[in-house]
């Protein structure tokens, strides 16, 4: 998992739906630290790629880039 790829499209989907980062990571119950953490290079634990994927409203695969697209299921 490429950290700058990931937390682009953490942003990028916040964008789309509307949301801050602020939010997100509030309702996910994820820390304030957390981009920065992505940014120093730490990888996040699937539990928290989880509840970010849930809070985006997309599927893992997209957030960790492993597709283009954000439809769970599709």
């Amino acid at each position: 998992m490429n950290n700058i790829q990931f937390a682009q499209r953490i942003k990028d989907r916040c964008k789309e739906k509307g949301y801050t980062i602020s939010e997100v990571l509030a309702n996910s119950q994820i820390t304030r630290n957390f981009m920065y953490s992505l940014k120093i290079g730490q990888v996040p634990s699937i539990d928290i790629v989880e509840r970010l994927a849930n809070g985006l409203d997309c599927s893992i695969d997209y957030l960790i880039g492993r597709t283009d697209n954000p439809n769970i299921n599709n």
